[in-house]
């Protein structure tokens, strides 16, 4: 016994039992698989068995970088300017020689989640891809698209304005190689229409100009909120989840929202909402209850953005004492689906329960609310955040 304590007092002794005991924790940890980068599951779609047909594989699956900018794309898209970038790749804004049209073209950088489809690999013959970006097939099947119709690819206008699904559609896809170096690797791209008016920020700044108060913002909006619930209600019931609905990703037309950015679409028994990645981010593990949730907060945060008395939006907000306050609380408590959702906002009021108006802290005129302003707003920016996280912090997370 003296032995061994003498043995394992020395230096080298110790520093082998704890390389020892670090081996065991590591044989034995469990592995950690990558539920958020595992495949969305297409296959319930009711067209998903033959597709992609002939009809729908581009002209050229593989195109070129060409032009001064070394940033045209063939002789077909010639750049115009940057539009964006994040994450997963950059957006930029093209004009398409066949038509003339402003296009959206977004270049994919981030890890590939779907293998592709048989017909797409054979009619790449040679080239060594096996997996493309989600968005792609994702935007394809939920929100159309033109390719094989005529030689421009481009949807007509009128043919978009009569379209029920509210969703941007594919105009192109195709693969280019990130250099004129054949060993680097091909980025996969897709084109959608250019739409000039923006996002949701954008429509809060051009109604923020307009002085309105809440309530009239919320009266003239509802029509369009409501046809953007339809699409939402089309998805879920097709058995698919965006995951990702945010002012950021809500595109308009006029008095029309489309849902862009379908990256993170996901069928409804997909594994990711059952991880803990997925909770902390703050969403919920209902992703249909969770989409029509983050409409609700971003309709909230435009209007409350583009009102010309965001104090009133703010105390009525969390008194109840306004239809969107009420409308909100009670989706909080009972969530309901987009269809159920759609039909409150047709029947052009909500069920109003009146108790504990009086009482309310937040009512004007109280002494809360006439010495605490800033934490009444701060009480409401907290309230109607989509994400638990800063976006600033999300880098840590994802």
């Amino acid at each position: 016994m003296i032995r061994l304590i003498r043995l394992l007092s020395t230096r080298s002794s110790r520093v082998f039992i704890l390389a020892l005991l670090i081996l065991i924790f590591l044989i034995n940890r469990p592995v950690r698989v990558d539920l958020k980068g595992a495949p969305t599951d297409f296959s319930g779609l009711s067209d998903f068995s033959n597709w992609p047909s002939a009809a729908q594989l581009p002209r050229r699956l593989v195109r070129h970088l060409r032009g001064s900018s070394g940033l045209d794309i063939d002789d077909r898209y010639l750049f115009v300017r940057e539009l964006g970038s994040g994450c997963e790749g950059t957006v930029r804004l093209y004009r398409d020689t066949s038509s003339g049209s402003p296009v959206a073209i977004k270049s994919f950088q981030s890890k590939y989640r779907n293998p592709l489809p048989a017909r797409v690999t054979e009619a790449l013959e040679a080239e060594d891809v096996t997996y493309w970006p989600t968005e792609i097939p994702a935007t394809i099947l939920l929100g159309g698209s033109t390719l094989g119709r005529n030689d421009s690819g481009l949807i007509s206008k009128h043919e978009f304005e009569s379209s029920n699904v509210d969703i941007l559609p594919a105009l192109d896809y195709f693969l280019i190689r990130g250099s004129t170096r054949p060993l680097d690797p091909l980025i996969w791209h897709l084109v959608t229409p250019y739409l000039g008016k923006g996002t949701f920020i954008d429509l809060s700044k051009r109604l923020a100009a307009e002085n309105r108060t809440f309530a009239h913002l919320d009266l003239s909006l509802r029509p369009s909120l409501h046809r953007f619930l339809g699409s939402l209600a089309r998805m879920h019931r097709i058995g698919m989840c965006h995951n990702d609905v945010k002012p950021d990703n809500i595109f308009v037309e006029d008095h029309r929202w489309l849902l862009g950015d379908m990256g993170n679409v996901r069928e409804l028994r997909h594994p990711y909402y059952s991880t803990s990645q997925w909770h902390r981010d703050g969403q919920w593990a209902d992703c249909q209850a969770n989409d029509v949730r983050r409409a609700l907060l971003s309709y909230l945060n435009l209007v409350r953005r583009a009102a010309a008395d965001p104090g009133a939006f703010d105390q009525q907000f969390l008194c109840r004492s306004s239809l969107l306050g009420e409308l909100y609380w009670r989706f909080m408590e009972e969530p309901i689906s987009a269809r159920e959702l759609q039909d409150e906002l047709r029947l052009g009021h909500e069920k109003r329960s009146t108790e504990g108006f009086v009482s309310c802290p937040y009512s004007q005129g109280s002494f809360f609310w006439s010495t605490s302003k800033p934490l009444v707003s701060h009480r409401v920016n907290l309230e109607l955040r989509w994400s638990t996280v800063p976006e600033k912090f999300k880098f840590w997370i994802h």
